[in-house]
């Protein structure tokens, strides 16, 4: 394990089987087996990238994709019904406030289709809707 220091380390606590400055390595011939190591690593990289890329399966863009054309004969599918009861709740009478029993029986609720917010151009400048139901 090593340590991290502000300072060095002192002449006694040197290893010197991993100490640099006790090697007898010339800074010339350091630099090149570091290259050397570096540029090992790098085709080996890439060779690994190329393999991968080989191996891969080819996608085609440019194809549209696949559509299977559906029965011609078939009718559009009918719209849903949705069913609410209204809770009871309270509400103003005249001066005062009176409890309305909730709906015992289910109600049919029309579907409204929910409209983005837009801008449209009306009188001259655009004018912003604010999503709605239709």
């Amino acid at each position: 394990m090593s340590e991290t220091r502000d300072t060095p380390p002192s002449p006694r606590s040197r290893d010197p089987t991993t100490d640099v400055s006790s090697q007898s390595v010339p800074p010339m011939k350091c630099n090149a087996m570091v290259r050397r190591l570096m540029s090992v690593a790098t085709l080996s990289t890439l060779a690994t990238i190329a393999a991968a890329v080989a191996s891969a399966q080819p996608i085609n863009l440019l194809a549209p994709p696949l559509v299977t054309p559906g029965p011609n004969n078939t009718a559009p599918a009918q719209p849903t019904v949705t069913y609410a009861l209204l809770p009871g709740h309270w509400q103003l009478q005249g001066l005062q406030y009176v409890w309305v029993p909730p709906e015992t029986i289910p109600r049919p609720v029309p579907y409204w289709r929910f409209v983005e917010g837009y801008h449209v151009w009306r009188g001259g400048e655009w004018v912003w809707v604010p999503a709605h139901y239709e």
